[in-house]
């Protein structure tokens, strides 16, 4: 009876395999990280960026209250 050849090639895989569940979890700990870092930005800076734009606009149109006298407290 002749030899199975595949079945050998069979056995030499399952024996060579490397145990991938902890490079795995490794990615996939770092694809979270990530996502949780760049979730964070964006939750931070999005809500800022219309008070931006506001801001622009309005430092980008005439200045109609030039000759409006400061108030008692200009800082605030």
């Amino acid at each position: 009876m002749s030899k199975n050849s595949f079945k050998d090639l069979e056995k030499l895989n399952i024996e060579n395999r490397v145990d991938n569940q902890n490079i795995t979890k490794n990615i996939l700990n770092s694809n979270i990280h990530f996502f949780g870092f760049l979730g964070s930005i964006i939750d931070l800076y999005l809500p800022k960026i219309g008070g931006v734009i506001v801001s622009a606009l309005n430092n980008s149109s005439p200045n109609i209250h030039k000759d409006r006298k400061p108030g008692k407290y200009p800082n605030k």
